[in-house]
């Protein structure tokens, strides 16, 4: 940012200019990265504190934890990926719509002067409309993530399930049925916690996107 090629400024007048723009704007999405690393820690403390509890109470629940493993992973590598890309292209598309309309209220006078305000309407209009197709790409994209998510914790409260029923059944103790319940409790947040991790490392990430947007005036 220190060092923006002059042409930048040469060619549009400085208060139009990507640099002075990309300063104002952008540099306050990576100050937002310090909470959501927060955030991501105490997701992980929350759901390795959950695995360690069902793990305790019923350990066959084990044998499906690198199924569950493996999916996870699959999904989280799909949705961070997506995320990063579907970040990069709502903030191509904000900074247009931002720039029209700051330009068409400063210059306001020139505007009504020559009529053209019918012309600048459709312009913000479609730069909107990209914008908002950006907007329902990243929210189609969160319920994505909702509908996997919910199918991983259903299998693991099916297996804490079927894993309980089976140690009352086939065991000569039987069950404790207040570890049980624990156990089914914490399984009833795993989809919580996995929803939580994943957000966390996608918000930061798409945190960091902002750095890259600070790199445009540079060269």
């Amino acid at each position: 940012m220190l060092r923006p090629s002059f042409f930048a400024l040469d060619v549009s007048p400085p208060r139009h200019s990507p640099v002075i723009y990309h300063s104002s704007f952008f540099i306050r999405h990576p100050s937002s990265v310090t909470p959501q690393m927060a955030s991501l820690f105490n997701s992980v403390a929350s759901m390795v504190a959950g695995l360690v509890v069902i793990l305790a109470t019923t350990p066959p629940v084990l044998l499906a934890l690198p199924i569950v493993g493996v999916a996870y992973y699959v999904v989280q590598d799909w949705y961070r990926a997506s995320s990063r890309e579907v970040r990069r292209l709502q903030s191509i598309a904000r900074s247009p719509t931002i720039q029209h309309m700051t330009e068409v209220l400063e210059g306001l006078t020139t505007v009504r002067a020559f009529r053209a305000q019918s012309f600048l309407t459709r312009v913000a209009v479609e730069r909107m409309d990209r914008q908002c197709r950006c907007m329902r790409a990243g929210n189609a994209l969160n319920r994505w993530l909702d509908v996997r998510m919910n199918a991983l914790g259903a299998l693991v409260v099916l297996t804490v399930g079927v894993t309980g029923a089976a140690q009352a059944a086939f065991t000569s103790g039987g069950a404790d049925a207040a570890l049980l319940g624990l156990a089914l409790t914490y399984a009833f947040q795993v989809t919580g916690y996995l929803n939580g991790f994943m957000t966390s490392v996608a918000a930061t990430e798409m945190g960091l996107v902002a750095m890259e947007r600070l790199q445009v005036g540079e060269g």
